[in-house]
């Protein structure tokens, strides 16, 4: 089922000079493959990260079939600007499983009543990373919620291994003190990162997109698995939509 946004938005004060942005779920093949665009370019140009060269330079998985897009398109250019994915426990079955299934072991999780929605992928473009941007996603996300009546909620976050062990650690540790789930809700990661013994700092700069789910209402659901091969130790993050703020409604999607 496809749903679309019923209206345009106007993230800044003068219209007449400034962008007008559509949110929607992608319809054809051309919009998904529009999506993928964009993600190859932010996570093989601008992120570095080792993805397979291909013609079509799409960045691209077994799971995306079975995924929503969620899409933000400059009404102006048409350009999609912003995208993430959407994945439901129909479309997980039908995959064989949820992305994130193949970095943790989420049987406390799925154990729990309600119907779940995995969310991955986010990307923007590097000129539109602004908050109306990503309000616009979290509202796109939220009227998904809404029709599709999702209880759980829940995606990776990462940190990177490149700025050492100390802010590894110091990340670690503030997280297992504020935003940590109850052992009811924790996973175990197929591959734990590696303990080490680098001092922490008081000085702590949560990784966005954790931040960003942190004040959601998100929380940390044990320790990172660790990806060797991008140098990152990886979240698994869970949001029960009922503690979502009300500034993301979602009753414009249709």
């Amino acid at each position: 089922m496809t749903f679309v946004v019923t209206k345009t938005f106007n993230t800044e004060k003068n219209a007449r000079t400034k962008p007008i942005f559509c949110l929607k779920v992608a319809e054809s093949d051309q919009e998904i493959e529009e999506c993928l665009k964009l993600r190859y370019a932010v996570f093989a140009g601008e992120a570095g990260s080792r993805l397979r060269p291909n013609d079509a330079n799409v960045d691209h998985d077994r799971f995306d079939p079975y995924c929503q897009h969620l899409m933000v398109v400059d009404s102006k250019t048409r350009k999609v600007i912003a995208t993430t994915r959407l994945l439901m426990v129909e479309g997980a079955t039908q995959a064989g499983s949820f992305a994130s299934q193949t970095e943790f072991d989420l049987s406390r999780i799925l154990s729990q009543e309600g119907r779940f929605m995995e969310v991955g992928k986010t990307c923007i473009h590097p000129y539109f990373r602004n908050g109306s941007v990503v309000t616009l996603l979290w509202q796109g996300i939220a009227g998904v919620i809404a029709q599709h009546h999702i209880d759980f909620l829940f995606s990776c976050g990462s940190i990177s291994l490149r700025h050492g062990d100390s802010y590894v650690n110091s990340v670690m540790h503030y997280l297992r003190d504020t935003h940590y789930s109850s052992s009811a809700l924790r996973v175990r990661p197929r591959i734990p990162l590696p303990k080490n013994t680098a001092p922490t700092t008081d000085d702590v700069v949560l990784p966005t997109l954790i931040k960003t789910y942190l004040h959601q209402g998100a929380l940390v659901c044990g320790e990172p698995h660790w990806d060797a091969e991008f140098s990152l130790a990886t979240l698994f993050l869970l949001l029960n939509t009922e503690s979502m703020p009300s500034r993301y409604p979602g009753y414009w999607l249709t």
